[in-house]
């Protein structure tokens, strides 16, 4: 059996250019699900000081339509809509206590079993992270 590397990719729910990367990393652990173990763990973007409403940030829309001319990932209709309002707060924080604490729940529950990122077939969020 050979040993597989941990690759550790640390994400944000904020940041556009995660999302885009999003399909290029599950295809990458797919291709290579006998090398590696991927670990994906949320990060702090826009924490602290850098929380603000959407509307304070700019350039959003230039930057999602920048990913998706590079990548082909388009952003939904609602993102455009949030970004255009302008009043939805970016705080990577809550979506980070979040991610941990639904993780925390569904292992605590068994209602999904934890799995590795590279399990075959799965295309949606993935429990493949250990808190801390």
């Amino acid at each position: 059996m050979i040993q597989k590397t941990k690759l550790t990719y640390v994400t944000d729910t904020y940041c556009i250019w995660c999302w885009g990367f999003g399909e290029a990393l599950r295809g990458f652990a797919d291709a290579n699900a006998d090398q590696i173990e991927l670990e994906v763990l949320p990060g702090g973007l826009l924490v602290g000081e850098r929380v603000q409403a959407v509307g304070q940030k700019e350039g959003v829309l230039e930057s999602a339509q920048r990913m998706t001319e590079m990548t082909g990932v388009a952003t939904g209709e609602g993102f455009r809509d949030a970004v255009q309002e302008g009043s939805t707060v970016l705080d990577s924080g809550v979506a980070a206590r979040a991610f941990w604490a639904s993780t925390r729940w569904r292992r605590n529950t068994g209602w999904i079993s934890p799995m590795p990122c590279n399990t075959p077939g799965m295309r949606t969020a993935r429990i493949c992270m250990t808190p801390p």
